[in-house]
């Protein structure tokens, strides 16, 4: 039940984004995921572009003016920290499992 309102949710956000767009489909649709960036290290890399710039002279960092965006909390069942597997696996299956397993 979980995962149907999951992948209905989804629909439906794309759906409107579609609409919200003027009924432009994407043609490919990117999933980044930044491990271990959080919303701290983003807003302090940021600040640190606008003060001292990058080798290529741009004073900020692209990503954060992408027109779709969200956050995803990739918990371990088992641990505080989790590890990259229990994440990937909560990001894919959108269940929790425990550290160092993959899509029981």
């Amino acid at each position: 039940m979980k995962k149907l309102l999951r992948c209905s949710l989804l629909g439906l956000l794309l759906l409107c984004s579609v609409v919200v767009n003027g009924a432009q489909v994407p043609k490919y649709i990117f999933l980044f995921i930044g491990d271990g960036m959080g919303f701290n290290h983003v807003e302090a890399t940021q600040i640190y572009a606008e003060k001292v710039g990058t080798d290529t002279g741009e004073c900020s960092l692209l990503f954060p003016t992408f027109p779709v965006m969200t956050q995803v909390c990739t918990r371990s069942a088992s641990h505080l920290i989790t590890c990259s597997s229990a994440a990937a696996t909560a990001l894919a299956t959108g269940e929790k499992t425990t550290n160092y397993v993959v899509a029981p």
